[in-house]
């Protein structure tokens, strides 16, 4: 019989030992910048996500275990001490590799640099996901160095389209049987019992013809993408007859220090400026669209626009939780739904508003979309549900959870933070038997989607004795 406690002293030994290894694999993962670009030959979400998993698969392959590449759609490495071939039986770990968008003018240190600075790691992907994604490697090379032999295979499945619809598991689980129970380091801890549901909805909106004499609207954009509170948008007039001076003397203060206007002989244009965080808890951002649509409703700019104005301040404004659209609802597990207006586009005479909502575990998502096609269709809205990945739940007595909450008391001694429901999706929707559990510790500030994403180096470390003490525990 193994003695665990003997092993994981072994484990934190060697995760000690390696720290600057462990670190200096996060930097130059981070250096990759892995946002969604066009499908290429071998990349089919562009060439970062690609270069990512390639760089991940190789440094799994140097650290001495088994790896496959599913045509840059997804990949994994494998320990299995007797058989090279994944199975149904396996246990699974699940991370991904691409990541968001950053505004690279508004970060302290640039977001794809992956400076080390006082302790922490800076770098777009470094809480989400690619620091856990590093940690769970290390855990695993920690294990095979202290001599334990798992009783079932591992499976650690890196994809490279999560942030942006998680078309690669489908095309590994072709290839691979499911594992038998999964973790996916991609929440908080001290674990995730349940994850709200998601819906991506687009509205479109008919502009009425423009008027003789009115400015002329030549570009509207805002956002990038629905699970990411926009932080800029941008309108273009023309035929504009105020000066900058006249239409200044509109704006309130609180919207001047978040706008900006320029001017030349043909166009006007309007910049708002936001802050980005994840969709998943819109009240902590600024949503960029949301001032362009205030500040408009407040300038003597009588355009074509106006009535989308209207519309949008009216529906939706600043409110977060869809109680101006009548969508509001929430429940003791779970909290309130959160709504976020991601990404604005002007498109010929239509403009097109994609939304992306997190809604109650206990709540179903067809009520949720009826009240907002109903909410929009009197103002002739054309209403499209994209995606309703319906609710995560385990009860917080289950057994699989109580052992990963207890593999976190054992390494943090953190009695205050409980299991949790996060709005936040994961892979372990897709999956029969899996739960999030990590990288975000509760006692620290959560920046994943956010300028100045970073982790502590303790916390990595932290994270990779946690995610070992599981794999012993899930395999021994």
């Amino acid at each position: 019989m193994i003695n665990k406690e003997e092993i994981r002293e072994r484990v934190h030994s060697i995760l000690n030992q390696n720290q600057e290894y462990l670190v200096s694999s996060l930097t130059n993962l981070i250096r990759i910048k892995s946002i969604q670009g066009d499908p290429k030959p071998g990349a089919p979400f562009g060439i970062g996500p690609a270069e990512s998993l390639d760089a991940f698969l190789s440094l799994g392959k140097e650290l001495g275990f088994q790896t496959c590449n599913i045509d840059s759609y997804a990949g994994h490495i494998l320990w299995n001490p007797t058989n090279p071939d994944a199975g149904c039986d396996d246990i699974g770990v699940l991370v991904h590799l691409d990541v968001v968008p950053a505004d690279e003018d508004s970060w302290i240190y640039p977001p794809y640099s992956g400076q080390v600075v006082e302790g922490r790691i800076y770098g777009r992907g470094a809480q989400d996901d690619k620091g856990p994604a590093i940690a769970v490697l290390f855990a695993l090379m920690a294990l095979k160095e202290s001599g334990y032999v798992p009783r079932r295979s591992i499976r650690l499945i890196a994809g490279t389209n999560e942030e942006t619809g998680s078309a690669d598991l489908p095309k590994y689980l072709e290839k691979y049987p499911e594992p038998a129970q999964s973790i996916v380091p991609d929440g908080y801890f001290p674990v995730v019992h349940g994850e709200m549901g998601i819906q991506d909805i687009t509205l479109t909106y008919p502009l009425p013809a423009e008027n003789p004499g009115e400015p002329v609207v030549r570009e509207l954009s805002g956002g990038s993408y629905r699970n990411m509170v926009p932080d800029s948008c941008r309108i273009i007039l023309s035929h504009v007859s105020q000066s900058l001076e006249e239409l200044r003397a509109f704006i309130p203060l609180d919207l001047a220090h978040l706008s900006k206007m320029t001017k030349n002989a043909l166009d006007l244009v309007i910049e708002t400026q936001g802050k980005s965080v994840h969709a998943a808890l819109p009240e902590l951002g600024t949503n960029a669209i949301s001032i362009m649509m205030k500040l408009l409703s407040v300038l003597p700019l009588r355009t074509n626009l106006s009535s989308f104005i209207d519309f949008y301040n009216t529906n939706f404004g600043s409110d977060c939780y869809g109680e101006r659209i009548g969508c509001s609802c929430s429940d003791e597990e779970s909290g309130s739904l959160r709504l976020n207006t991601g990404v604005l586009t002007l498109k010929g005479n239509q403009i097109v508003l994609d939304l992306n909502l997190r809604y109650p575990v206990s709540v179903e998502g067809e009520w949720v979309y009826k009240a907002i096609q109903t909410a929009v269709k009197k103002y002739g809205v054309e209403s499209e549900l994209l995606i309703d990945s319906k609710p995560l739940y385990f009860s917080s007595d289950d057994p699989f959870i109580k052992m990963l909450h207890k593999e976190y008391l054992l390494e943090t001694g953190d009695h205050d933070s409980v299991p949790l429901v996060q709005g936040g999706g994961t892979y372990a929707r897709t999956l029969k038997n899996a739960a999030a559990i990590g990288g975000k510790f509760p006692y620290n500030e959560d920046r994943a989607h956010q300028t100045d994403e970073n982790i502590f180096i303790k916390d990595l470390l932290s994270s990779a004795r946690i995610y070992a003490g599981i794999l012993i525990e899930m395999t021994s």
